[in-house]
């Protein structure tokens, strides 16, 4: 299982029994982050950054997160911004976990998702706002609602 980040309506979709989240972004400039995943039975991988160096996100395709060919869940991620967004933007993100359904939001490289449940990631949304008069995202977001109280992360 692995993560990329490129343009496309986020969405999980099985390839070679590996699945793939995509993320949706409006860009405008240079995006710059860096994310790490936490794959079944192995833990936390090293983080890997992404900097599209002004170009469209569609034109450029981020380092892998997870595994490939080996049938390993992601369980769970963070996501940072890095550069100049990082002084204007939060990155906020939540995921759907199997067996849990919508968890909380985390911000910032807080951790999202389970570790040691052997639950996968089977979505995810992501929102970047700004930190000058923007205000996080609420339980009910985009038609997706979160239970008051759900936690961001669950570990074993």
């Amino acid at each position: 299982m692995a993560l990329h980040f490129s343009a496309g309506a986020t969405r999980t979709y099985n390839t070679a029994g590996n699945t793939t989240l995509r993320a949706q972004w409006k860009q405008t400039g240079t995006l710059a982050l860096s994310y790490q995943t936490h794959v079944q039975t192995i833990g936390w991988q090293k983080k890997v950054s992404l900097n599209t160096n002004g170009k469209s996100l569609k034109d450029v395709k981020g380092p892998m997160s997870g595994t490939s060919g080996r049938a390993l869940r992601l369980e769970a991620i963070t996501i940072e911004l890095t550069g100049d967004l990082k002084k204007h933007y939060d990155i906020y993100y939540r995921v759907h976990a199997q067996k849990v359904g919508w968890m909380g939001w985390a911000k910032n490289g807080e951790q999202a998702g389970t570790a040691g449940h052997a639950y996968r990631l089977e979505g995810i949304q992501i929102l970047l706002v700004p930190k000058a008069g923007g205000k996080a995202p609420g339980n009910l977001y985009k038609g997706i609602t979160t239970p008051a109280g759900t936690p961001k992360f669950i570990r074993k």
